[in-house]
C-alpha cells in the first residue's frame, strides 16, 4: 500500500489526471512542505485557481484561515484515486467526472462561511426565506433569482419538501446550525447560473460586434464552452453538496425525525447504485479523508502515515495507520458511520480498517 501524500504525489505529477482546464496553471502541489511553503494558502490558491480557469471564479466565497480549503483539496485528490479504481465509468458522459468533480468537491464546505458565523446569521432567524433574500444580493447580476429548491430543479435524493423541513430541523433543534451542505448546494447554484447568464450577454455582445451568429444555448467565450445542458451539471454538483449534509435517521435521532415530519429520512441505507455513485464518493472522501480530523498533526507528516488501497474488483477501500502516535481511534468510529448512511460493511482490526461495499 501506498501512504496518501505519495498518492497524491503520483497524481499532481500527471496533471492529465486532474486538471479539465488545459489553461489552469498550478505549479505547486499543495501538500508539498518546504521552506516558505504554506499548506493553507496553497490549497486556497489551488481552488481559486481552478475556478478562475474555469471563469466561476464569482461563485466563491470568502474563505478563511483554517485547514478546511486543505480538507477540500485534499477530498478532491482522494475522490480521484478512489474513483480511478472503484467507479471507473463514472459520469463518462457530458462535460465528465472531473468537471463535475472540481465543482463539488473543492466547494462541498464553502457554506461554512455562513454556518460558523452565527453572529451575522444566527440560526434562530436564518430562516430559508431570509437566506434567499441575501443570496439574492450577493452578485453585482441583475437577473432572476435561481432557486435550486424550486420544483424541477433539485438533482437531489430527496424531495425539496423533505430538504427544506431538514433545514428547519437542523436550525431550530438542539443542533442550532444553518446547515452548510444546504448553503453551499444554494450558493454554487444560484451563482453558476447567475454566471451563466452574465457570460451569455458578454458574449452576445461579442459575437455582435464581429458580426457573428449567436446562439444563447451553445456559445463560446473566453476560450470557455457554454451549452444551456450545463445547468443540468450545475443541479448535480449542487444537490450532492446539498445532500451530504442531510443524515439519515439513527435508533436516537428516528423520534425526533419523526416529529419533524421527515419520514423520508427514516430507512434503511442507501444502495450503492449507478444513480447515487457520485454521492458515494463525496459521503466517502468526506468521512474518511483525515485531515479535517486530524488537525492538530501537520498535513505531510499526517499524510505519509495513512496508507490506503482500493480495490475495484471487490469494492473495498482499505486504510492503514503507519503510526501509534496518531489516535484514531475516534476517526475509525466516524468512518464506521458510513453504514448508517449507504449499504457498506465497516470493520476495523487494530490500525487498518476496511470499508466494503455490500
Amino acid at each position: 500500500m501506498k501512504n496518501l501524500l505519495a498518492e497524491y504525489h503520483d497524481i499532481f505529477e500527471d496533471s492529465e489526471r486532474w486538471k479539465y482546464y488545459d489553461k489552469l496553471t498550478i505549479e505547486t502541489n499543495p501538500f508539498h512542505m518546504g521552506c516558505g511553503h504554506d499548506n493553507n494558502e496553497n490549497a486556497r490558491r489551488f481552488i481559486e485557481s481552478y475556478f478562475g480557469a474555469a471563469n466561476k471564479d464569482v461563485t466563491l466565497l470568502k474563505m478563511d484561515r483554517s485547514n478546511r480549503q486543505l480538507h477540500s483539496v485534499s477530498s478532491f485528490f482522494l475522490g480521484i484515486l478512489i474513483k480511478e479504481k472503484l467507479f471507473p465509468k463514472l459520469l463518462e458522459e457530458g462535460p465528465g467526472f472531473l468537471y463535475l468533480w472540481f465543482l463539488t468537491s473543492l466547494y462541498h464546505d464553502m457554506g461554512y462561511v455562513v454556518e460558523l458565523n452565527k453572529e451575522e446569521y444566527p440560526p434562530e432567524e436564518t430562516c430559508l426565506e431570509l437566506l434567499n433574500q441575501r443570496l439574492g444580493c450577493w452578485l453585482p447580476i441583475y437577473s432572476t433569482y435561481y432557486d435550486l429548491l424550486k420544483e424541477g430543479e433539485s438533482s437531489s435524493l430527496y424531495s425539496v419538501e423533505t430538504i427544506k423541513k431538514y433545514y428547519e430541523y437542523c436550525r431550530t433543534s438542539c443542533i442550532n446550525t444553518v446547515n452548510h451542505g444546504i448553503v453551499g448546494g444554494l450558493v454554487l447554484y444560484h451563482r453558476l447560473n447567475e454566471n451563466y447568464v452574465k457570460c451569455q450577454e458578454l458574449a452576445e455582445a461579442y459575437y455582435k460586434e464581429r458580426g457573428e451568429v449567436f446562439n444563447p444555448d451553445d456559445f463560446k467565450y473566453k476560450g470557455l464552452h457554454y451549452d444551456k445542458n450545463h445547468k443540468k451539471y450545475y443541479s448535480i454538483a449542487a444537490s450532492t453538496i446539498m445532500d451530504h449534509n442531510i443524515w439519515l435517521a439513527d435508533k436516537k435521532s428516528r423520534n425526533t425525525y419523526q416529529e419533524n415530519d421527515l419520514k423520508e429520512l427514516i430507512r434503511g441505507p442507501h444502495a450503492c447504485s449507478p444513480e447515487n455513485q457520485f454521492l458515494f464518493l463525496l459521503a466517502l472522501v468526506d468521512t474518511i479523508e483525515p485531515i479535517k480530523f486530524f488537525n492538530q498533526h501537520t498535513p505531510d507528516c499526517l499524510l505519509g502515515k495513512i496508507s490506503i488501497e482500493v480495490d475495484g474488483n471487490n469494492g473495498i477501500v482499505t486504510l492503514e495507520i503507519d503510526n501509534r502516535c496518531i489516535a484514531f481511534e475516534d476517526w475509525f468510529k466516524k468512518i464506521k458511520s458510513l453504514e448508517r448512511w449507504f449499504k457498506v460493511s465497516v470493520k476495523d482490526s487494530n490500525n487498518i480498517i476496511t470499508i466494503k461495499l455490500v
